[in-house]
């Protein structure tokens, strides 16, 4: 019995350290990438909304192109200017009517910097995502019809303390396809979350796909999907942004 005992604790310690030795290789194999080396790509996203419910719901859908270069000087983005003058005109608009909805702005609010350097040098961000997860799984899997290991994480609610009070139910998980070397070749991030605050409840969920390759020294998001769900305090929102980038030379 005691032999048994032993040997079943042995086969848990011995899985766990499987898991950490997996994550510990995946941490290493990030940090091995950086934005070293010049890029050049074309942005193409879409932000695609519906605010409200029902006959009174509002949508719109902002589809925008943006030129990206990332180097030794830096992130540089460049917007046409007649999608800037568009986009002017349309915020124009808006302040006559707060009715109208301004998809364009919608859609420029999302490529900011911090989020096309998201795309740009996935690694980074990855490494900041996966601070603070539990590896839950690790086995082997196929991926656009070629060998992978997927591994499963869940991942913690970073929230102050404010935001840790009022909710009362918080589930996300990621899944990453790795090829044979450890390189991360996509990702799928799940998440859901409901809560009270001033006696009102509130839900919603997220759910990201995103497809990466290695540029050189870069890891780099060639297609990212991420869309949000929320309801709540009189909101009842969705909104859907899809970025694909185009290197160029390629």
């Amino acid at each position: 019995m005691l032999g048994r005992l032993v040997v079943g604790l042995l086969g848990c310690l011995g899985f766990a350290a499987a898991h950490a030795d997996a994550l510990t290789d995946l941490r290493a194999k990030l940090a091995g990438f950086g934005a070293d080396g010049a890029l050049a790509a074309t942005l193409d996203l879409r932000c695609d909304s519906r605010v409200g419910a029902g006959d009174a719901a509002k949508t719109a859908d902002g589809r925008i192109r943006v030129d990206v270069e990332d180097g030794p000087r830096g992130l540089r983005l460049g917007f046409d200017r007649d999608l800037l003058a568009r986009a002017a005109r349309e915020a124009e608009a808006r302040a006559k009517d707060p009715e109208m909805t301004t998809p364009l702005g919608d859609a420029l609010d999302k490529a900011t910097p911090a989020n096309v350097a998201a795309l740009t040098n996935v690694a980074s961000a990855l490494l900041r995502l996966l601070d603070g997860a539990t590896l839950k799984e690790s086995r082997a899997d196929t991926h656009a019809g070629a060998p992978a290991q997927l591994l499963v994480l869940d991942l913690p609610a970073r929230l102050d303390r404010e935001g840790r009070d009022a909710l009362k139910h918080f589930d996300a998980h990621l899944k990453l396809w790795l090829d044979a070397s450890g390189v991360p070749l996509a990702a799928e991030e799940r998440a859901t979350f409901d809560g009270r605050k001033f006696l009102i409840g509130f839900e919603g969920s997220l759910v990201e796909e995103a497809r990466y390759e290695a540029v050189g020294a870069r890891l780099v998001a060639v297609s990212r999907s991420r869309e949000e769900t929320f309801s709540g305090f009189g909101l009842n929102n969705r909104t859907k942004t899809v970025t694909t980038l185009t290197l160029q030379g390629r």
